[in-house]
């Protein structure tokens, strides 16, 4: 290597800004503060591979928290998204009811064995339209977050639901006031 060059190569084809558009995700609050120390995105989905007894979405905003502030101190010059997912069932019509209530009701964080490691699971969230918006706005994870992922089902159970007959919940960012971003609004 030639004096004072850099040991690091720059990736070919360059592609100006990539770096802004890569994102990692951190299953626990430690990999987060690495995934801000290495200047990436943040991705954070309905699993945590750590149990201390906190709810999931309180655990999930710490591990935001504690991303921001690794990203603070290591200087970055410029802003980083944090996106988290969600499971969500909408429940509208009586074929969604049979098939997706049960899962809604009592719903709550579980905690479980992945590759060894005791796990939080995010609660699936099944309800009408107007109580997943109560309940999506109680969850301190999302108010933290940049951007929410959300895991719908693509149609009812039923197959003579099809799903251009299934009303969107594009309604719901704009009802949901004070929320994160959501994809499409």
């Amino acid at each position: 290597m030639a004096p004072g060059a850099s040991s690091r190569l720059r990736i070919e084809p360059h592609a100006p800004g990539v770096d802004r558009r890569i994102w990692w995700g951190a299953g626990s609050r430690e990999t987060a503060e690495w995934t801000a120390r290495q200047g990436l995105n943040l991705m954070s989905s309905t699993l945590l591979t750590e149990a201390t007894g906190e709810g999931f979405s309180h655990l999930q905003a710490e591990q935001i928290r504690r991303y921001r502030e690794a990203w603070k101190e290591a200087g970055h010059d410029w802003t980083p998204r944090v996106s988290v997912s969600r499971s969500i069932f909408p429940i509208i019509s009586d074929i969604d009811r049979r098939f997706f209530a049960l899962r809604g009701e009592d719903s709550r964080d579980q905690i479980g064995v992945i590759d060894g490691l005791q796990s939080t699971f995010g609660r699936t969230y099944a309800a009408e339209p107007d109580v997943l918006i109560e309940q999506l706005a109680q969850d301190e994870a999302l108010h933290a977050a940049d951007t929410v992922m959300l895991t719908i089902p693509s149609h009812s159970a039923s197959t003579s639901t099809s799903t251009s007959s299934r009303p969107s919940l594009s309604t719901l960012p704009r009802r949901w006031a004070g929320s994160p971003t959501l994809p499409g609004r």
